[in-house]
């Protein structure tokens, strides 16, 4: 799952994963996205998140939806965090952070 309030962040990361062989689900609310894991926990196996975004943060995000999905890892994106380092992040379980602007590879890597 995405999850930001930029509707054109939402479609450029979306259609690139999917370029990837990627299933995305977008949401642009993090409490439509938290509602949508605690009907759906076992649907997703990775959260992208914002960092910055109304009503509550990716950070917050991350810490409510570990209650209904423990073992989720969380990827924050953010453009500026002072607060936040990969090192920090990870402190309060997240898997990582991610810098805007996101470059992805253009075709899927080999596993071989």
């Amino acid at each position: 799952m995405i999850v930001d309030d930029e509707e054109m962040v939402l479609s450029v990361l979306s259609k690139s994963l999917k370029r990837l062989g990627y299933q995305v689900v977008t949401e642009q609310s993090s409490l439509a996205a938290l509602k949508h894991l605690k009907e759906a926990p076992d649907s997703f196996d990775l959260i992208i998140t914002d960092q910055t975004m109304p009503h509550m943060s990716g950070l917050e995000l991350s810490e409510a939806a570990r209650v209904a999905c423990p073992q989720l890892p969380f990827i924050l994106v953010t453009g500026f965090s002072p607060v936040l380092s990969d090192r920090s992040a990870q402190s309060l379980g997240v898997a990582g952070v991610i810098s805007k602007p996101i470059d992805l590879p253009s075709s899927p890597r080999s596993c071989g």
